[in-house]
C-alpha cells in the first residue's frame, strides 16, 4: 500500500481568502462572498498587512541563499529589481559571504562582516584594492539595495546572498491559487479580519474570540520562527587561567 503524499499548506484564491476573513467577523453570511469592489478593498488591505510582516523577522518563515555571480569586479552592486542582482527586492539580507575558488570542485566560502553605517563611514581608504573582500556595507537604499565590498576584489569570486524569504502579495482574487507555509493561512485570515473590521462593521460579540485567534495564530508562528541566540564567552575570560584583565585597556594585566 503507497503512502499517501501530504503537502502542507491550502491552496486558496484570493477571494476565499478575503471571504472567510469576513465571514470571521461577521461581516457576510456564511457562503457568501463579498461584491466586486468590497473584495477589492479587502485585497488592498490583506496586501498592506502582509508587507507590513516583511519586515518582522519571527514571521519570516525562511533564508533564501541566492549565489550571484559578478560580471564586473567593481565595489558596489545593486540589489533589486533591474539591478545587478536582479532579483525582487529583498526586505533584509541577513548575510553576504564570498565565495572563493567558485569553479573549483572545493569552493571556500568565506563569510563577510556586515558594517554598519557609521563602521563603513570610519573606512578612511574606501578604494583599497584586495584579493577578495573582508567587509559588506548594506546601505538598505529603495527600490534597489546597494552592496559595498572592502576593499574591492580584484580575483574572480561569487558572493551568496543570504535573504529573507517573504510571502507572495496577493495579486488577485480568482485567477491564482495561493499557498502558504503551514499555520499562515489561518494566522491571515484571522489578522485580516481584526484589520477589515473597521471598514466593514460586523458582529461586535464576535471580536473577543477573532482577537484571541488571531493572537494565537502569530504566536505559533513566531515561536517556531524564532531563532535561538548561540551564546558566547570572550575568550579571555576562558583562556586566562591565572591572569588578571584590565578592562580598560581590553588587555591581560598579568597576575
Amino acid at each position: 500500500m503507497s503512502t499517501p503524499v501530504i503537502t502542507p499548506g491550502l491552496a486558496l484564491y484570493g477571494i476565499d481568502i478575503v471571504s472567510a476573513a469576513l465571514r470571521s467577523i461577521g461581516a457576510i453570511p456564511p457562503g457568501e462572498q463579498p461584491t466586486a469592489a468590497e473584495a477589492q478593498d479587502c485585497l488592498f488591505t490583506a496586501n498592506q498587512m502582509l508587507d507590513s510582516w516583511q519586515i518582522q523577522r519571527r514571521l519570516v518563515y525562511a533564508i533564501q541563499r541566492y549565489v550571484y555571480q559578478p560580471l564586473t569586479l567593481k565595489q558596489t552592486y545593486t540589489v533589486g529589481p533591474g539591478g545587478d542582482v536582479n532579483i525582487a527586492y529583498p526586505s533584509r539580507i541577513s548575510s553576504v559571504s564570498v565565495i572563493n575558488q567558485p569553479t573549483s570542485t572545493l569552493p571556500i566560502e568565506l563569510p563577510l562582516e556586515m558594517l554598519n553605517d557609521q563602521q563603513w563611514r570610519d573606512i578612511p581608504v574606501k578604494s583599497t584594492q584586495g584579493a577578495l573582500p573582508i567587509q559588506c556595507w548594506d546601505d538598505g537604499q529603495f527600490p534597489l539595495r546597494n552592496l559595498n565590498m572592502w576593499p574591492i576584489p580584484t580575483t574572480s569570486v561569487y558572493f551568496a546572498l543570504y535573504l529573507w524569504q517573504v510571502l507572495s502579495q496577493i495579486a488577485d482574487l480568482s485567477i491564482t491559487l495561493y499557498t502558504f507555509p503551514p499555520a499562515y493561512a489561518r494566522a491571515i485570515r484571522y489578522n485580516l479580519a481584526i484589520e477589515l473590521a473597521a471598514e466593514f462593521p460586523g458582529d461586535p460579540a464576535l471580536m473577543p474570540q477573532v482577537m484571541e485567534l488571531a493572537s494565537n495564530s502569530l504566536a505559533l508562528i513566531k515561536a517556531f520562527n524564532d531563532v535561538p541566540l548561540r551564546m558566547a564567552c570572550d575568550p579571555f575570560l576562558v583562556n586566562s587561567k591565572d591572569d588578571l584583565y584590565n578592562w580598560l585597556t581590553d588587555q591581560p594585566a598579568g597576575r
